[in-house]
């Protein structure tokens, strides 16, 4: 986790910091203001443990913005040596897996913990409030309230909207 943490700070301060203080405080929930370059407008953000954010980014060899989505499965709060309380993110990623022509939906397969996938992130990568669902792809091992947790399949559902 420390390794993680100080990529962190390295990739979204620009600060290569050793970690001397390793005490985290853990959350279930962090609202937030994002504000606009003019700071005239702004939008209050709120996310859970268990929320799907999307983040936009390029790969290094790659021109074109892409979207990938993760599972928050942990909000921390860190103390810098700057004596600054920090906000972090622990991410599950989605990694596309296929379209289903049945369902006309795509599906996504989680990150398992013990992929080298980076997992701490700054709260800095949420652009605007969460509005992705994702559904498990249950099989014959899911019970009501009780999936199978070796399947890591999951529907990314286009069909939700937002009522007027």
């Amino acid at each position: 986790m420390l390794t993680d943490l100080s990529w962190s700070y390295q990739n979204y301060f620009n600060q290569d910091i050793l970690i001397i203080n390793s005490k985290v405080t853990f959350y279930q929930q962090v609202s937030f203001e994002i504000l606009d370059d003019d700071t005239v407008l702004k939008t209050e953000v709120k996310v859970h443990v268990g929320d799907i954010i999307d983040v936009v980014g390029r790969l290094d060899d790659d021109d074109n913005d892409d979207q990938w989505f993760a599972k928050i499965i942990a909000i921390i709060i860190h103390k810098n040596y700057n004596d600054n309380n920090c906000i972090f993110l622990v991410l599950d990623w989605f990694e596309y897996h296929d379209f289903n022509t049945n369902l006309q939906c795509h599906r996504y397969k989680l990150q398992r913990s013990d992929e080298n996938w980076k997992r701490i992130h700054s709260i800095t990568i949420i652009s605007a409030q969460p509005k992705w669902h994702f559904i498990h792809d249950c099989i014959n091992n899911c019970v009501e309230k009780n999936h199978d947790v070796n399947n890591r399949i999951f529907y990314k559902n286009d069909y939700l909207y937002t009522a007027a």
